[in-house]
């Protein structure tokens, strides 16, 4: 007897009106998956699940620019520490994730030596002598 036929591989098509059209964002996704490769030395493929996450993100309106950003901002806060392992795309595209990643800014600022109302605080001036201190809107 012969064996039943092997299942139809899977496609990346999305199927509609007995047309398919391959899907515009896959491009963009492998883009993305070759700038992280770039940027941390690591070898993802041009999988499904290392395209899902970032198809996800692109699908909900953020560019592959703001793909690229995520993984520039978390290398500079992640590289050479112990979360240098987490340069993946299931974590770097998490959906709870993803937006503060994008958001962050460099890790380390110089500080800021102006006379903010901060700094003030934070070396323990007493408010007393506070309202002897002019501070610009810009400042605060």
């Amino acid at each position: 007897e012969s064996s039943p036929p092997a299942p139809p591989l899977k496609e990346k098509y999305i199927y509609t009106k007995r047309e398919h059209t391959v899907d515009p964002l896959v491009d963009d996704c492998n883009k993305v998956i070759d700038y992280l490769n770039e940027v941390t030395g690591s070898q993802y493929k041009h999988s499904d699940t290392s395209r899902k996450p970032i198809h996800a993100r692109l699908s909900d309106g953020f560019t592959v620019e703001d793909c690229k950003k995520v993984i520039r901002n978390r290398w500079k806060h992640w590289q050479g520490t112990e979360m240098q392992q987490y340069m993946r795309p299931d974590t770097l595209f998490r959906p709870s994730k993803f937006e503060a990643y994008l958001n962050s800014g460099d890790p380390i600022r110089p500080r800021d030596k102006r006379n903010t109302l901060l700094n003030y605080k934070e070396e323990n001036v007493a408010h007393v002598n506070l309202e002897n201190i002019s501070l610009s809107l810009d400042e605060l």
